[in-house]
């Protein structure tokens, strides 16, 4: 019997010029220039818990094929087509703004929005947070998972991912060297 646990995708995103990521909190819209997002609940979120907005809706079982282009399209590679699943809105100040610690901006001042690429806003640079750089480049990326053995005995008193598990992507499916 092979299980495979898949550890879920994540994207680096950042703003390459003027410009703030749009996040909805639970009581106001905030900002960021870059994080680390992933795909919870069908939403595209950021690590701080904050879905983009507007959302970016994501189907079940697509997570790994996505790709996000300079102007902020979000798109889903499936079957050997390429579909836009959605568009990242970019926010600007006029005025200087200042983050917390984590990188969010909370302000009462109105930005104006915009598709990144227009109104001086900057435009979207991406990398898969947990792929290797070569993957991304080429617009491709992997799913990580590890496939138990089938048959494991242990009786030593430290026991490592390679004695029980490998690692399996799911675009080339190649066994790779335990640790």
């Amino acid at each position: 019997m092979m299980i495979l646990f898949l550890l879920s995708t994540t994207w680096s995103l950042q703003v390459d010029g003027a410009g703030y990521f749009r996040l909805e909190s639970s009581d106001r819209i905030v900002y960021t220039r870059e994080g680390n997002f992933k795909v919870r609940g069908g939403l595209l979120v950021h690590e701080s818990g904050y879905p983009l907005t507007p959302p970016i809706r994501v189907p079940s079982g697509i997570e790994g094929s996505l790709t996000f282009r300079p102007d902020g399209k979000v798109l889903a590679h499936t079957g050997g087509t390429e579909t836009v699943i959605g568009a990242i809105v970019l926010a600007r100040f006029d005025v200087p703004v200042s983050t917390d610690a984590n990188g969010i901006v909370r302000t009462s001042q109105r930005p104006r929005i915009g598709q990144p690429g227009e109104l001086g806003l900057g435009l979207v640079r991406f990398r898969h947070a947990n792929a290797s750089m070569d993957a991304s480049a080429k617009g491709g990326g992997f799913t990580y998972g590890f496939v138990l053995n089938e048959e494991v005995e242990l009786s030593a008193a430290e026991i490592r991912v390679g004695d029980v598990a490998w690692l399996q992507t799911c675009r080339e499916r190649t066994r790779s060297r335990a640790w």
